[in-house]
């Protein structure tokens, strides 16, 4: 598929594709550990957590990224898939403290997966939305059904929707951003309204306006085409080790 991008453009390292996958690993390892450590309402967990919004942008990206110049769709689709199901036990594991021991709890917890399952549906959505050939109401519909599927994820529609934004608009960078920010700005609104009604503290939610602080890094990303051999799967790996990781530690202390 040929969407007009230069392939072995070359830059600054510090806004090549290596440079911005460190940011967001580094981001996510930060944010995990608040989550399993720090509280939320004290100034460590709001500046962790504040750094932690960085890693979603950036992971939506480069999924774009990769949808617009993969060589093999099928490959690169069914990679996400497996790492989703590899990420699935580390994630529940973090999230609740324990491994799902029944059948039932291990069924049911497939409801409440890892950030890597909207990130697959992301990325089907995407080339969905590109089968110009398809009836327009069919393709809506598969979104729809794509989106619906989300909620069984970490960031649940939030991904699939940056994903398509950050695909569809890679022409139009100004409004690539646009929209991602206004994206971004109901999620936040969302998350702060929330916990005002529930006449809980509101002001503590203010972490998530660190969606925007990686904007200037996505803005001057110098368009490297590949990573280093030793990046290329840094993510795949890190994230499902990481939280295993955190989980026991979690467990022990």
């Amino acid at each position: 598929m040929d969407y007009s991008l230069d392939q072995n453009k070359k830059g600054s390292w510090f806004t090549s594709a290596d440079s911005l996958k460190i940011v967001a690993i580094t981001a996510m390892l930060i944010d995990h550990i608040a989550w399993s450590f720090v509280t939320l309402e004290s100034a460590g967990g709001f500046i962790m957590h504040f750094i932690g919004r960085m890693t979603i942008p950036i992971m939506c990206f480069f999924i774009a990224q990769g949808y617009l110049r993969t060589s093999n769709l099928k490959k690169y689709a069914l990679r996400l898939l497996i790492f989703a199901l590899i990420a699935h036990i580390p994630f529940v594991m973090w999230q609740t403290g324990g491994f799902p021991l029944t059948i039932v709890g291990f069924l049911q917890s497939f409801f409440n997966t890892s950030v890597m399952w909207p990130l697959f549906l992301g990325l089907i959505a995407l080339h969905i939305i590109n089968k110009r050939h398809w009836n327009y109401f069919l393709r809506l519909f598969f979104i729809v059904v794509f989106l619906v599927l989300s909620f069984a994820g970490d960031w649940t529609i939030w991904a699939v929707l940056w994903i398509i934004v950050f695909g569809t608009l890679h022409k139009h960078k100004v409004w690539q951003f646009v929209c991602f920010a206004g994206i971004a700005l109901v999620y936040i609104l969302l998350h702060i309204v929330s916990p005002a009604v529930a006449g809980e503290t509101w002001a503590w939610h203010l972490y998530t306006l660190g969606l925007f602080a990686p904007i200037l890094l996505l803005w001057f990303y110098n368009g490297s085409r590949k990573p280093s051999k030793h990046l290329k799967y840094a993510f795949y790996i890190f994230y499902p080790a990481h939280l295993l990781i955190i989980a026991v530690i979690a467990l022990l202390v």
